[in-house]
């Protein structure tokens, strides 16, 4: 009798949470779990509550909200999942059609930092992933991120996620819009394949200007934040199970606190020159990379990865910005099956240029998204895939969980 009193309140509160969003214009998942394609492949649909843009957001200032993936797969056993990719749209709020994409500031698919780190996640498969908070960052002109075909991200199925949204608004100061992000996470079961997918893991590189003089010194945000998904910069690991980004977890351990890593620019052509720091690509060995993009604000040309040691240019993200209006239309990407080859024992510096053709300073940052090939990837066994169990209590939270999302 008292399992179905539990059974029963539970439900109940996930009803009450239902009707607690919808009157609150919140919106649950339209798929909480995982669909099948025609081809094999899954996918999860998140959309997010409604954000109101009454005046202009600079980079950082927009209303934002994170959004609980508890399980991919809530109805089957736990198994290997393999994230193959992220991508999001712009909707008007209210009739939900595609609107511009310019309102986006950002968008991260990370870990639930309530449940799970980056390091327990590592551990459960031997220590042979090497993962950080993130696994896909969406950033204007660049709303789709797609993994070349036979190479993924290595999760459980059960592997508690967030997905972390921030809103912009550049252009558009006399008049209120609504909107709200629809995003599909993409992955595929390791059951269904039938060739052995390629795993990734994903670094982020900084380019960073001294903060004195930077007139950015007012903005904390970039490096004080409540959430791994919300802000421009990361935690790069702890083993605080309720972990967000500290300075001392971030990445202002790898360079200090007298940078910054958003910035203004004067009016005219820059460059921006950074070697990259060893224990940012945090390489044991020698590997490929095989994904590349990256994050530029508007009036951003390029941003490229040289190697140092050999004197040549490794890759370059172009960013191209739309004509008519102030922001970044398009950010390109790397995608190759066979890689290029990243060595540890090698320097490397991020090139940015910035050409701001307007009569004053504008804003600035300039990061380098890559996924790079794991060398020794463990497969967990199927008892070990058992250990970690979503109970129907933790799905019913999951259900009343979106409805809370801030």
């Amino acid at each position: 009798m008292r399992y179905w009193t539990k059974i029963t309140i539970g439900l109940l509160v996930a009803a009450i949470g239902v009707l607690v969003a919808r009157e609150n214009g919140w919106s649950l998942p339209t798929r909480p779990e995982g669909e099948t394609r025609a081809n094999g492949s899954n996918w999860v649909e998140v959309v997010s509550k409604s954000y109101t843009l009454d005046k202009i957001y600079m980079s950082m200032t927009g209303p934002s909200g994170n959004h609980p993936v508890t399980c991919l797969l809530p109805h089957a056993k736990p198994q290997l999942v393999w994230l193959t990719g992220l991508r999001t749209e712009v909707l008007d709020a209210d009739n939900r059609e595609t609107i511009s994409p310019e309102f986006c500031c950002h968008a991260n698919l990370t870990f639930d930092p309530k449940r799970i780190t980056p390091e327990k996640h590592n551990a459960e498969f031997d220590n042979s992933t090497h993962m950080d908070w993130r696994f896909f960052t969406l950033v204007p002109g660049r709303l789709q991120e797609t993994l070349p075909p036979g190479y993924g991200l290595p999760v459980r199925s059960d592997t508690p996620l967030d997905f972390f949204t921030m809103s912009l608004n550049l252009n558009v100061p006399d008049r209120t819009v609504k909107v709200r992000f629809k995003t599909t996470i993409d992955f595929v079961r390791d059951a269904d394949l039938t060739t052995p997918m390629k795993p990734l893991f994903r670094r982020a590189l900084y380019v960073v200007q001294p903060l004195a003089g930077s007139g950015m010194e007012h903005m904390a945000k970039c490096t004080s934040m409540t959430h791994p998904g919300e802000g421009c910069v990361e935690p790069m690991g702890t083993n605080n199970p309720n972990a967000v980004v500290s300075t001392k977890d971030g990445v202002q351990a790898q360079f200090g606190t007298d940078v910054t890593y958003h910035w203004m620019v004067p009016p005219g052509r820059h460059s921006y020159r950074v070697k990259v720091v060893a224990n940012q690509l945090n390489l044991a060995a020698l590997t490929t990379l095989h994904y590349a993009t990256a994050h530029l604000h508007p009036y951003g040309e390029s941003l490229e990865l040289y190697d140092l040691t050999t004197s040549r240019g490794i890759l370059k993200i172009q960013a191209e910005d739309f004509h008519d209006k102030v922001g970044v239309m398009h950010m390109g990407e790397f995608q190759s099956a066979s890689g290029i080859v990243v060595d540890p024992s090698h320097q490397y510096e991020l090139r940015a240029e910035y050409n701001n053709t307007t009569s004053k300073d504008v804003d600035a940052m300039a990061i380098m998204y890559l996924y790079l090939l794991e060398n020794d990837f463990h497969y967990p066994s199927a008892k070990s895939l058992e250990v970690r169990h979503i109970s129907p209590f933790e799905r019913l939270e999951h259900l009343v969980g979106l409805t809370r999302a801030s």
